[in-house]
């Protein structure tokens, strides 16, 4: 009769090609050949959802920084660039009076 330890510690070979060259995995019976090892860690979703969230954000918020820096820069090239008007197109402030 076996004890129970010997047969919890019995392995099972696995061979498989790979590039044309055999590969040989010796596992444990109860588990499968193509089953991923274990992990230290149990992965945390959530946390890395935040952290890709707020990467996304910081980048959006950049781009839209850079972009408003651009537009001020044009705004002002362009009102040096016109000359003052004389009166016959006044400003809306001075049109409603």
């Amino acid at each position: 009769m076996r004890s129970r330890l010997s047969l919890s510690l019995r392995m099972q070979a696995h061979i498989w090609n790979c590039d044309g060259l055999k590969r040989a995995y010796i596992a444990p019976t109860g588990t499968s050949s193509n089953s991923e090892d274990p992990v230290a860690f149990k992965p945390n979703y959530a946390r890395d959802r935040g952290e890709r969230s707020r990467a996304a954000r910081a980048r959006s918020e950049e781009k839209k920084r850079k972009r408003d820096e651009k537009t001020a820069l044009r705004k002002a090239q362009r009102a040096e660039a016109e000359p003052p008007v004389d009166g016959t197109n006044p400003p809306l402030e001075e049109k409603q009076s």
